[in-house]
């Protein structure tokens, strides 16, 4: 993505002048610094009234839970989807889960939303879940937060943030692949736009032991 685009910068110049190309980087730019500031900003694991909750919840976390590192267990836990079904990780053993930590107003997470449900359609009929872990919306609002942008794979409510601070969430998004026997394969903080072909390349891979 990135060469594609530094290869037709001369292209652009020619086709834009000099003053569109200025905002072409300055959209750039705007976007990068989105991403950067949710990258950051768990401070950005919000509490009940919207407001940015405190980074103790980081650092709480830290002290009390081991570190959710690749090569280790994945942490079980039970929250619901928002129909109020509860959805247990332990459940899904011998799966592939994709599990992704995310928030509505992060610019990042909902670039990544798309790809994500590439993904459940892709493996469709294979033992593959994708579960979005949704730390600002639950029940009714987070079910029409979906429907209104066609999103059909699995989501669920950690509105008082205790699985994110399990799983010691430091930015948005934040992704994690366990594998069929609940150990965590991969673990990415931020926005891959070429996740789709990564991490299908990963799940191919653990598909086959």
């Amino acid at each position: 993505m990135v060469s594609n685009s530094i290869a037709s910068a001369p292209i652009l110049i020619r086709a834009l002048g000099r003053d569109g190309m200025e905002m072409v980087k300055k959209r750039w730019v705007a976007i990068a610094i989105l991403g950067f500031a949710c990258a950051l900003l768990v401070p950005a694991l919000r509490d009940g009234t919207g407001t940015p909750g405190s980074s103790a919840l980081v650092s709480e976390a830290n002290a009390s839970s081991p570190a959710v590192t690749v090569g280790r267990q994945a942490p079980d836990f039970t929250l619901r989807d928002p129909e109020g079904k509860p959805v247990r990780l332990k459940d899904l053993k011998g799966k592939v889960v994709v599990l992704s930590f995310w928030a509505t107003w992060c610019p990042p997470c909902r670039m990544e939303m798309p790809h994500l449900e590439a993904l459940q359609k892709k493996y469709a009929g294979k033992p593959v879940k994708v579960v979005g872990v949704n730390t600002d919306k639950q029940g009714k609002a987070l079910r029409n937060w979906m429907k209104a942008r066609k999103l059909t794979f699995t989501v669920v409510a950690d509105a008082d943030h205790k699985v994110s601070r399990q799983y010691q969430v430091e930015g948005f998004p934040t992704l994690y692949v366990v594998d069929k026997k609940g150990i965590v394969r991969e673990h990415v903080v931020g926005f891959d736009p070429e996740m789709e072909t990564n991490l299908g390349r990963l799940i191919d891979n653990l598909l086959k032991k």
